[in-house]
């Protein structure tokens, strides 16, 4: 007998020392009514311990193919036992599950409840597995509970059976759709050329016009969105409009985006969205554009117009109902011309036709214009101080007359008019009789009267003068050689240099005094330091001597007259100025 008992999980061996219970038994221990002899217990049958030292029935697991059952006595104990599975329920063992069920072909496990196999799927025989076998993509059974890949036979909604291999299955073609579980072998064409986004469709529902497209009302197919007009999505709506007078770049626009105002339009309204032809001195933009906020008429410049308002009919009504599309279409009125700033009327002088973009321009030579905003070179008349010459040209009226100009009546007056007698103008192209104020050469005096006798005038000086005294003059009397008269006059109070002339054989002087500036004749000899008398003296004796000229600084130059036939030299002989009567 043990000295003591051995505790749970140990049995006593045969020598009689407690060891652990082995696998297999359980050991409750040693107790003097329930196991006195320390011994190991024996699971029930098809019940194990799966580890040594097992200390109580509960720890009796299952052997493969038996399931355990637990009793409950009427002492309130639990028992346990097991039982060999039937046909068509399993146990693996090891655990402490009753008896589990087969799935039978057809069917498949769900959470230990066998279940038919869903269409498309089957399986062939008991099985545990928790799902059936698929039948090949697209392809499905025509009940539940298939039971062979035979039962496959059914294409499934977006697909066809192959008509060459009926395991296999494919995908309905864009634009085409199956919409039934059935042995069919090609798909249905979507109505009214609708097509569809993917492959496989499944229903005639899937079949949609393409953005860009619609099926119009009363159309046997879908067509393109008109011009101006757009759709975005996949659907069977009808497409939008962009607005009033916009446009598409072409047929089958797919946003709104695509919405353009056209070349010479502009934008008169966003809600709605409406665009017009720019007119009325507007103009748009050369090519079509994006419908936005900027996308107006353009105001021409000030003083600018369109063809519309310069022919005074609506832009419509125009040749060509032409767009006006930048501001080369703005033009200048008639009588009006471009300038580096704003447009301007044409000045006097200039004409423009107008509706052009162009400078005023001038008329020709000789030709003004009698008011500014002219319109035709037509309306060019000879302009002031010119007259239209014989050879048809204009000419600059001479000294000596003057000319208004042309005018509406006369535009190209072929003359020009006379300073009244005596009476000349300071220089050619004069414009009015009031320019005739100086005198011609030999006329002077309030009224340019002729010069009386031992006075001349060289002409030009104003009206009122008074005819000089002549001292001497030279000119040439051959008609085609002009401007060689030298006229010299007597200046008493401003003279520095005294001119003394031979008179008769030389026995006396006639003495004038002049401007030391002015030389007369030739000189051929000089002296210094010379006074009157001697510097007469000189000129006496001298025959080549004809005159004198003596400055106030005593210089002496004797000349004689120019040996030229075209000249003849005058010169005045007056009593007062003889030297014989000066020295009396």
């Amino acid at each position: 007998m043990a000295l003591a008992d051995c505790a749970p999980g140990r049995a006593l061996s045969p020598d009689a020392t407690c060891q652990p219970c082995e696998q297999g038994k359980f050991c409750i221990g040693g107790d003097a009514n329930v196991n006195p002899s320390n011994a190991a217990s024996e699971c029930p049958q098809g019940l194990i311990t799966l580890f040594a030292g097992a200390k109580s029935q509960a720890q009796c697991f299952t052997q493969a193919g038996y399931g355990r059952v637990s009793t409950r006595g009427q002492d309130g104990k639990t028992s346990l036992s097991a039982v060999l599975c039937d046909v068509g329920t399993y146990n693996v063992g090891s655990n402490s599950a009753g008896c589990q069920r087969l799935a039978p072909a057809g069917s498949y496990l769900d959470r230990g409840i066998g279940k038919l196999c869903p269409r498309g799927t089957y399986s062939t025989d008991l099985n545990t597995s928790p799902f059936c076998v698929p039948c090949a993509v697209g392809i499905t059974t025509e009940n539940e509970g298939s039971t062979s890949a035979a039962n496959c036979t059914l294409a499934a909604r977006g697909y066809y059976i192959d008509p060459n291999d009926a395991t296999l299955a494919v995908q309905c073609p864009r634009d085409t759709y199956q919409d039934q579980e059935a042995a069919v072998n090609e798909c249905t064409a979507c109505p009214h050329n609708w097509r569809t986004k993917d492959l496989g469709s499944t229903g005639v529902a899937m079949c949609l016009a393409p953005p860009g497209w619609e099926l119009v009302d009363g159309a046997e197919n879908i067509t393109e969105c008109q011009i101006g007009w757009y759709k975005a999505d996949w659907n069977r709506n009808l497409c939008l409009s962009c607005g009033t007078g916009l446009i598409t770049p072409s047929t089958g626009a797919m946003s709104r985006d695509a919405c353009l105002v056209p070349a010479g339009f502009g934008i008169v309204s966003y809600n709605p969205l409406v665009a017009q032809p720019c007119e009325k001195d507007t103009y748009g933009d050369s090519m079509d554009r994006p419908a936005v906020a900027n996308a107006r008429c353009v105001s021409c410049p000030m003083y600018m117009y369109t063809a519309d308002t310069l022919e005074g009919v609506a832009r419509a009504d125009l040749p060509g109902s032409p767009l006006f599309t930048s501001q080369w279409d703005c033009k200048v009125m008639p009588g009006w011309g471009t300038t580096n700033t704003v447009p301007k009327v044409c000045p006097v002088g200039t004409y423009n036709e107008g509706k052009n973009r162009l400078n005023c321009k001038f008329c020709s030579a000789g030709y003004t214009t009698t008011a500014e905003g002219k319109t035709d070179a037509s309306l060019c008349v000879i302009q002031p101080g010119w007259k239209l010459a014989s050879d048809g040209l204009p000419a600059p009226c001479d000294v000596g007359t003057f000319s208004v100009g042309g005018n509406d009546t006369d535009p190209t007056p072929a003359q020009c008019s006379a300073c009244p007698s005596g009476f000349a103008t300071q220089q050619d192209e004069s414009v009015k009789q009031e320019d005739c104020d100086v005198c011609v050469a030999g006329h002077g005096g309030l009224d340019c009267g002729l010069c009386g006798y031992g006075f001349f005038s060289s002409g030009g000086q104003a009206a009122g003068d008074a005819c000089d005294s002549c001292v001497m003059y030279r000119f040439t009397p051959t008609p085609d050689v002009q401007n060689k008269c030298q006229l010299f006059k007597e200046d008493a109070t401003n003279g520095d240099q005294k001119l003394g002339f031979k008179a008769g054989q030389g026995g006396d002087f006639v003495i004038y005094t002049i401007l030391g500036s002015q030389s007369v004749g030739t000189v051929h000899r000089t002296f210094s330091g010379q006074s009157l008398a001697q510097c007469l003296a000189a000129c006496s004796w001298d025959n080549q001597c004809e005159l004198f000229m003596l400055s106030t600084a005593g210089e002496c130059r004797l000349s004689h007259s120019e040996l030229d036939s075209d000249f003849t030299s005058m010169f005045s002989v007056k009593g007062d100025h003889l030297y014989s009567d000066i020295t009396q």
